[in-house]
């Protein structure tokens, strides 16, 4: 059987003034993920110690459910 989930690792610097509405926005996409996104398989967010950089793990179900997750992706534009 073939395996069609597709996984992400996603690492950035989040500017200092930005880290509490970095936060803040990370609690609200994980509300969102959960709400509307049934067949996205896993969404973690880690921060190192000094709150300076993150990495985000993703893992989706195949393409078409990568596709709908990738629409919040614009939010963190901004970090």
């Amino acid at each position: 059987m073939m395996n069609n989930k597709i996984r992400y690792r996603v690492e950035f610097t989040i500017q200092g003034s930005k880290i509490e509405e970095y936060k803040k926005l990370v609690q609200d996409m994980v509300r969102l993920v959960e709400a509307n996104e049934p067949d996205t398989i896993n969404y973690e967010f880690y921060l190192n110690k000094a709150e300076t950089s993150c990495v985000v793990n993703e893992t989706y179900a195949n393409s078409e459910v990568t596709v709908k997750g990738l629409q919040y992706r614009q939010y963190f534009q901004r970090f």
